[in-house]
């Protein structure tokens, strides 16, 4: 609902400003204003469409300076495997294959509902720029369990249910397309060694924002699955 009304009122508020404008005389302030403030709100929905787009649930356990931990239910992921890719190579093919079963390429042809952030593994600093596998993940809606998800028509694409898990977070702003994401990783696997922290499995990058939002307002973070629930 937020995200329809927050796509509608921009365009409400312009055809308001240009009836406004349309009348004259001392409506013609009225109007530049009502279409300046319309202006204002579309640029908003545009480089912060995070704060209208579902996000997965979690409960907050410690922080630890910059970093949190974090505990997640039980989810389920449609995930992707991209082979031979580098970073950016996989964050498209990744991205488009995923876009495509939630925009209705699968067996029901059903639109399903985008949530952030999209995931996707990380190589370590040596690896960052060499085409390797990498696996991207949209997280399922949470009111949504693997029995009722139509199936991908894409045999790239899977379905799977990720259990409960503790996670350690650090957030960022900037330019994923870069090697940020990957020097944050190593930032964060050395402050959780240093801390006694046990990590497992694969380091993650999270992004909240699509890439047309500018890097200073864009929320990332690199996200690893602690040892102990």
């Amino acid at each position: 609902m937020a995200n329809r009304v927050s796509l509608a009122l921009p365009w409400l508020g312009a055809a308001a400003g240009a009836w406004l404008l349309a009348g004259g005389g001392h409506r013609r302030s009225a109007g530049l204003a009502t279409l300046g403030a319309s202006l204002g709100m579309g640029l908003a929905r545009w480089q912060l469409q995070r704060l209208v787009t579902e996000r997965t649930a979690y409960d907050l356990q410690a922080k630890l300076g910059q970093i949190q931990l974090r505990k997640y239910p039980a989810q389920v992921w449609a995930e992707t495997l991209v082979e031979e890719a580098t970073w950016n190579e996989a964050l498209s093919e990744g991205f488009s294959r995923l876009a495509d079963y939630l925009f209705g390429r699968n067996a029901a042809k059903e639109r399903l509902t985008m949530t952030a952030p999209v995931l996707s593994t990380l190589a370590s600093g040596a690896d960052a720029g060499r085409a390797t596998a990498r696996t991207m993940a949209f997280v399922m809606p949470g009111d949504r369990e693997l029995a009722s998800l139509p199936a991908p028509d894409d045999p790239r694409v899977r379905l799977r249910v990720v259990p409960e898990r503790l996670v350690a977070v650090l957030a960022f702003r900037g330019n994923y397309a870069s090697r940020l994401p990957s020097q944050k990783r190593e930032e964060l696997i050395t402050r959780l060694a240093d801390a006694g922290f046990v990590t497992r499995g694969s380091a993650w990058f999270a992004g909240y924002d699509p890439p047309s939002t500018l890097p200073p307002l864009r929320r990332n973070e690199i996200m690893i699955e602690l040892a102990d629930l």
